[in-house]
């Protein structure tokens, strides 16, 4: 269903400079103050932001806030779960209720009643290569490519769990999955290949999260440490051999330079390979040190969403335009 009504969004102009004075901007700046951030988006010049009260759209350079609840707008939840920005920037947004798109002007909301997603408790959207939307549901995973609906659960597929956290789609086209409860599912459209810790490393079968590098290498945040797989060996890092600064991994990002970018609950880590930095409310202006999502835009900022509030971080400062 389409929402053509009128709604009243908020704008703000809220902004906080965390230097003395300003000549340029500084290398944090803080965009949100005193929410739970739970998901981000990446849209150029703004960032879209899910929290449990609403979604906001921040324009950057003047950074202006837009939210959206239920009471200005088509969203049928406020406790945004999930984001996406496909190529012709329409907005997906993931909820306990459904799945909202937003166009601009537009909303639509799809839920178990009228379309093929297997449950209305969004966990995580991923729009692949090809432009095919993959929602991650409590009940399964669907397929969605404008028209029609595929469902992928225990009952029909290969997947050994139908609580799916998070799903990846490769240049290849093989499709990654995450679970809840039963590792990670690997499906190049013939085959389905299960890796848990009966047959592979990985170090636990709750998969939070799927990124993937510049050399095709899979990384996955999980409940006991981060994970690399290059399709035939796995390395874990995890507190006790490397410098992360917890074992439950809740966001991941992999930035321009291969960088990746670890969201933990007690601080954000950065590893380039060899070495960890880790940042937390001691060291930096993070406003908890419990991560929740990370989002690196093509400036190379670090949007980082915390329990707290949301911040920018970029090396000598962040770039806005």
């Amino acid at each position: 269903m389409q929402h053509h009504g009128l709604f009243w969004p908020i704008l703000t102009g809220v902004f906080l400079c965390l230097l003395p004075a300003c000549g340029g901007n500084p290398e944090w700046m803080v965009f949100v103050e005193k929410q739970s951030i739970t998901a981000l988006a990446d849209e150029g010049d703004r960032i879209w932001v899910g929290t449990r009260n609403g979604l906001i759209m921040i324009e950057k350079t003047t950074q202006k806030k837009t939210t959206f609840t239920i009471s200005n707008s088509g969203l049928v939840e406020n406790s945004i779960s999930a984001l996406a920005v496909d190529s012709k920037g329409t907005k997906w947004i993931g909820t306990g209720l459904g799945l909202n798109i937003f166009d601009g002007s537009n909303w639509d909301a799809y839920d178990v009643s009228n379309s093929g997603i297997p449950a209305n408790v969004i966990n995580d959207v991923h729009i692949d290569p090809a432009g095919i939307r993959w929602i991650a549901t409590t009940a399964g995973l669907a397929r969605f490519d404008g028209t029609n609906w595929t469902t992928y659960k225990m009952e029909n597929s290969g997947l050994h769990d139908d609580m799916i956290n998070c799903s990846l789609v490769d240049e290849q086209g093989t499709k990654w999955v995450g679970s809840m409860g039963a590792g990670l599912t690997r499906f190049d459209d013939k085959n389905w290949t299960y890796y848990d810790s009966t047959n592979s490393k990985i170090p636990s079968v709750n998969v939070k999260n799927i990124v993937m590098d510049q050399d095709g290498t899979k990384w996955l945040g999980t409940t006991r440490g981060l994970a690399k797989f290059d399709g035939k060996t796995w390395t874990v890092y995890d507190r006790g051999n490397s410098g992360i600064p917890d074992n439950l991994v809740r966001a991941l990002a992999i930035d321009t330079y291969g960088h990746k970018w670890v969201g933990t609950t007690k601080g954000l880590a950065r590893f380039d390979g060899s070495t960890w930095t880790v940042y937390t409310v001691s060291n930096s202006k993070l406003p908890n040190n419990n991560v929740s999502s990370i989002v690196v835009d093509a400036l190379g900022n670090k949007w980082i969403g915390t329990v707290a509030g949301l911040v920018a971080f970029s090396d000598g400062g962040v770039l806005l335009e």
